[in-house]
């Protein structure tokens, strides 16, 4: 549901539109802190959805490329709220039209790491609701689409990982095994790999934005999926309007799986996590 000071995204488009079509989402002045609305009619970049993205730092780094990039929370954005949609990722994702998303569904009630609380969290439905909202995101009409969680029950509840990655792979010499559930996208490959295997943030004292700071995505990977997956979405597309012409062909094309999931390698997530491989 949408925090009660922002109002739904209401869309003037499509999805799956080839020419990616302008749409106006009504969100309050503060929401955007005055961003001019003229800026989201006009796309001539790839549009990338970030959704549960508080930091800017995956959008930012797609729009250092050049995307149309936006990132999606509840909560305020830390970066420039020009980009950001502050409301349900829900509702962004089926409300627009995009080319790709990349979300970061909230773990708390999902990690495995937190095995302890599940029953509780079982018995009261919060796990429910928590994979209820993955599966809807990765069901959202966008050809793209790529799901981020650390080792958790989404593996054995909806289905699992395609491949993970450690930070130290980007750049950043730590150790936080993350996975990644993807939608015609290719698995992400080492781009920077580095000494040090420092557990971090699973060392991190108990705190109220102990969950926050855990949760941003390390810069590094961030470039990674903007170099990697950025290149694979220009390429798709350069694909895409050269065999499909209009809509309605694409939109087919999509439901038929016409662009299947590239995998570099043996990618898969184990059942039990190591606390000190996070």
């Amino acid at each position: 549901m949408l925090c009660p000071h922002t109002q739904t995204l209401r869309i003037m488009c499509s999805a799956f539109c080839c020419d990616r079509p302008s749409f106006v989402p009504s969100i309050p002045d503060e929401g955007r802190d005055g961003t001019d609305v003229a800026e989201l009619t006009r796309a001539p970049s790839p549009r990338v959805l970030i959704a549960c993205e508080f930091s800017a730092t995956v959008r930012d780094a797609f729009r250092a490329r050049g995307f149309d990039a936006w990132s999606c929370d509840l909560l305020p954005c830390e970066g420039d709220p020009r980009w950001h949609i502050q409301g349900d990722a829900i509702e962004a994702a089926y409300g627009a039209s995009w080319d790709m998303m990349i979300a970061h569904p909230p773990c708390t009630d999902l990690a495995v790491s937190g095995a302890r609380h599940f029953a509780a969290k079982i018995a009261d439905g919060r796990q429910a609701r928590a994979l209820d909202f993955v599966q809807r995101l990765l069901d959202a009409p966008i050809p793209h689409i790529a799901l981020e969680n650390p080792v958790s029950v989404i593996s054995s509840k909806i289905r699992k990982p395609d491949c993970t990655f450690q930070p130290w792979e980007h750049g950043h010499g730590e150790v936080k095994r993350t996975c990644l559930w993807l939608k015609n996208l290719p698995a992400l490959r080492p781009s920077n790999i580095v000494e040090g295997r420092e557990p971090r943030v699973h060392k991190m004292p108990p705190g109220p934005d102990r969950w926050k700071e855990r949760s941003r995505t390390f810069p590094g990977v961030a470039k990674a999926m903007a170099d990697q997956w950025g290149d694979f979405l220009l390429n798709s597309l350069d694909h895409r309007n050269d065999r499909f012409p209009d809509r309605d062909s694409f939109a087919a094309a999509v439901s038929e799986s016409v662009f299947p999931s590239l995998h570099d390698g043996p990618c898969a997530a184990e059942s039990q996590e190591n606390p000190h491989d996070r």
